[in-house]
């Protein structure tokens, strides 16, 4: 009976899934539903990309030890890694210098800011009340 049971080739639940993190991320950085439409049809895309591509890294002419496709793998974390790190650093300038130009207005010319509903729509996340999440 042992000689009959298969190894597990192919793990569904071993791996992290991030895809819900990155949405929910994406949609608390987005301002109104126009963008946040916007935003996650190019982070699907992105993803459906990735998927194509991610299925061609791993090539029978690399087996058995997959030298290219590890190497491709990493440089691709790597990548990731530092994109994550340059965005956290640009999110946090972006919040600082929102933070001193509010800072800068005293409480009569923050309300009349907060009250003008047409520009609050047309400025969205670029207010300076709005403060991104990283």
């Amino acid at each position: 009976m042992l000689d009959k049971l298969r190894p597990l080739t192919n793990i569904t639940g071993a791996d992290p899934y991030f895809h819900p993190i990155l949405s929910a991320w994406i949609s608390e950085n987005s301002f109104n539903v126009k963008k946040r439409a916007l935003t996650a049809a190019t982070y699907n895309v992105i993803v459906q990309i990735g998927s194509l591509i991610g299925s061609q890294i791993y090539r029978t002419d690399d087996a058995p030890y997959y030298y290219r496709g590890n190497k491709v793998l990493i440089s691709i974390c790597a990548l990731s890694l530092v994109v994550m790190l340059g965005q956290r650093w640009w999110l946090i300038l972006l919040n600082k210098r929102k933070e001193n130009v509010w800072e800068g207005m005293d409480e009569r010319e923050r309300v009349r800011y907060q009250e003008d509903i047409a520009q609050r729509e047309r400025d969205g996340n670029k207010r300076f009340e709005f403060r991104f999440r990283y």
